[in-house]
């Protein structure tokens, strides 16, 4: 559990210090790697519903929020990417 909350910090450390970075390859590395664990995150709670290891109930809204964050950082990031 603290290895996963150590994850987090560091995404999130990561994301605030890249916030203003002008469009580039590094960037786009950045959002593609968490357009990466939020889709592969989103898979394994759909996995861990459908498998009756774990409470589904719990699992299926980490999925839809996972699922949410890699379709809006695959927008916002790749898509539609800003030019600032």
């Amino acid at each position: 559990m603290r290895f996963g909350g150590a994850a987090w910090l560091g995404f999130a450390v990561l994301t605030w210090f890249s916030r203003n970075a002008e469009a580039s390859p590094g960037r786009r590395a950045i959002v593609l790697s968490l357009v990466a664990f939020f889709a592969a995150s989103s898979i394994l709670a759909v996995l861990s519903a459908l498998s009756e290891i774990g409470p589904a109930l719990t699992a299926w809204p980490f999925a839809g929020v996972y699922l949410l964050f890699a379709l809006a950082f695959a927008y916002l990031g790749l898509v539609r990417p800003s030019d600032s």
